[in-house]
């Protein structure tokens, strides 16, 4: 996201003195850990102006050795959905009202702010941890294809995972064969349960 934001700015150089609003709406599963602070940081000195910024509780997408959750229930998701429609409208009145809505500030940051220092670092090591084990694996490429950064190689029977990756866990969650490895770790699918989006 931050590249994403980095090449707009940059290719919007020479309109920095028209005032462009800026909209972010922040889906997290725990905590949110990156917060409007951050955001406003990134649109410094550009021709952006944060207007808007709310956060949408969504759910976790990862139980894997060293790190096992439960997987949000199909009940807690129905009624978080309904709440992130809520904010939704809210935020789209305020817009129309031309008032500004700024939400998610408060002493809750602060161990935020610590998780998010810690995880940085996981999530862009995220790929260092990742393997297939190449005996049960039956080629299907589905990681290969659905990873929406394209951070899987496939060469000469042996795959390989790239820098780029972003630890999205696409390729975990829906591999048929269960076959992505953690630290050389199996997931036992029993154990950890794997997430296939909201119904």
């Amino acid at each position: 996201m931050r590249t994403f934001i980095k090449n707009i700015i940059k290719a919007l150089e020479t309109e920095r003195d028209i005032s462009k609003p800026v909209y972010i709406i922040n889906t997290f599963a725990y905590v949110n850990g990156f917060g409007p602070f951050c955001s406003k940081r990134l649109f410094e000195n550009s021709c952006f102006n944060l207007i808007s910024y709310i956060n949408i509780r969504l759910c976790n997408n990862i139980s894997r050795p060293n790190l096992r959750m439960n997987l949000t229930n199909q009940t807690k998701l129905e009624k978080r959905k309904k709440e992130a429609v809520k904010t939704l409208l809210k935020m789209v009145d305020l817009i129309l009202k031309g008032k500004n809505n700024i939400t998610g500030i408060g002493p809750y940051l602060i161990p935020n702010i610590l998780i998010r220092k810690k995880s940085i670092k996981a999530i862009e090591n995220n790929y260092k941890t990742l393997s297939i084990n190449c005996d049960t694996c039956n080629r299907c490429m589905r990681c290969v294809n659905n990873c929406p950064t394209k951070s899987i190689n496939y060469n000469n029977n042996s795959f390989t995972f790239l820098p780029s990756c972003t630890a999205c866990m696409r390729c975990y969650n829906n591999c048929p064969a269960y076959s992505i490895l953690f630290n050389g770790k199996f997931a036992d699918p029993d154990l950890y349960e794997r997430y296939h989006g909201i119904r």
